[in-house]
């Protein structure tokens, strides 16, 4: 079975870093000050985002590789030895940061909110899709029994009729029934997602705060 989530894990040496603030997001009418209309208490302006751009000469391969990295915890100094843990679904393009690891110094962070993104599985078909395809099939086979194998076809319209009653009748049920299953099975997906993040996770902070140790000795 193909692994829920595709992991990309990148060790190198930073051989620079930038932290700056993000501008917000701009809205198209500038933000209110006191109340709004209505009474309603006006929100407060965005803020911006503190941004690590991270270079890291990679230990594997030898090449730089740019990473953007928001509202991290982790401090980063050039010559720092860090790990990045990227994740994305199989079907996605996107990569998203769900760990910093600093080997040098030990420290490190997840992020909840990016596990939580990769983990939750997308459905190439929902559950009114499946429903339907289940009902379509219900209709096929039963207007087959009826029509080719009861009638020897001399009730093609009487079958043809049947079989969508049956089909019309079915889908709710069946749409009950694929609702329920996926969203067992999209529990389960995700839960094994998250436990093996978390284990490679827990792998790397491992070795980092094995490697911090190393250095105060």
């Amino acid at each position: 079975m193909a692994k829920p989530i595709h992991l990309d894990i990148t060790t190198g040496v930073a051989n620079s870093v930038a932290l700056f603030n993000e501008p917000p997001p701009s809205t198209a009418t500038p933000p209110a000050r006191g109340k709004a209309r209505g009474g309603r208490k006006a929100q407060p302006p965005a803020r911006g985002v503190n941004t690590m751009r991270l270079s890291l000469r990679d230990v594997a391969t030898g090449r730089d590789k740019e990473f953007i990295i928001r509202n991290s915890t982790v401090g980063v100094h050039t010559q720092h030895r860090v790990t990045i843990i990227r994740a994305k679904q199989n079907r996605s393009k996107d990569l998203k940061v769900v760990a910093v690891i600093n080997q040098s110094t030990g420290q490190w962070e997840d992020r909840p909110a990016m596990i939580e993104h990769v983990s939750t599985p997308r459905p190439y078909f929902g559950p009114l899709w499946k429903a339907a395809f289940l009902s379509a099939g219900l209709s096929a086979v039963v207007f087959a029994i009826n029509d080719l194998l009861l009638s020897d076809g001399s009730h093609f319209g009487t079958s043809l009729t049947l079989a969508l009653l049956w089909g019309v009748l079915a889908y709710p049920v069946f749409w009950g029934v694929m609702q329920l299953w996926q969203r067992m099975s999209h529990r389960r997906r995700a839960r094994l997602s998250r436990e093996l993040l978390r284990a490679e996770i827990d792998h790397q902070v491992a070795i980092a705060s094995a490697m911090a140790s190393a250095a105060e000795q």
